[in-house]
């Protein structure tokens, strides 16, 4: 709790959860981002997201409406993947503030667009890398399988998302 206090102070609404235990802070992120460039294409230390296989993107045109469809966004990939409130997720920082955190789905859905502000590259994977959602300070969200792409699943998020009214971008690599 000390390192998290003295790195992110900033970041307020995280405090109950980690005084209850509900997200624990880590230090130390390189054996999760070793494993994100086991799985992932890596170019200059981050995801190369032109090289991943069917990948959805939503590009920031204005600041409402790209928190609003972030937010819905990463609550439609949790519902469509299966993911519970009580699941676990890993967050993974770099940038200006570095860690990552333990975080619950329910927790991290309820933060919404605010949580991904912490750094200038926010990741969040599950504990097998299997996929990642990538936050970047440019103002992209990306969301993406690792190898294989997952086409089906990729086009039952699609059609969840305009349903709801989030607009996101589905590109193909065949």
């Amino acid at each position: 709790m000390k390192q998290f206090e003295s790195d992110w102070t900033q970041f307020q609404e995280l405090t109950p959860f980690l005084e209850t235990g509900e997200v624990e802070y880590f230090a130390d992120t390189s054996t999760k981002f070793s494993r994100i460039a086991k799985l992932f294409p890596i170019l200059a230390y981050r995801i190369n997201w032109m090289e991943v296989e069917n990948v959805f993107l939503i590009v920031k045109r204005s600041e409402n409406v790209f928190e609003s469809a972030t937010s819905g966004f990463i609550k439609k990939v949790f519902e469509v993947l299966g993911i519970e409130k009580h699941d676990k997720l890993d967050a993974l920082f770099d940038g200006i503030t570095e860690g990552g955190l333990t975080i619950s789905a329910g927790i991290l859905s309820e933060l919404g667009f605010t949580f991904l502000l912490i750094a200038q590259h926010t990741y969040i994977i599950p504990d097998d890398c299997r996929w990642c959602i990538n936050y970047t300070f440019e103002g992209q969200l990306h969301f993406g399988f690792a190898a294989g792409g997952q086409l089906e699943t990729l086009e039952r998020l699609e059609k969840e998302l305009a349903t709801a009214g989030i607009e996101a971008q589905l590109r193909l690599r065949k």
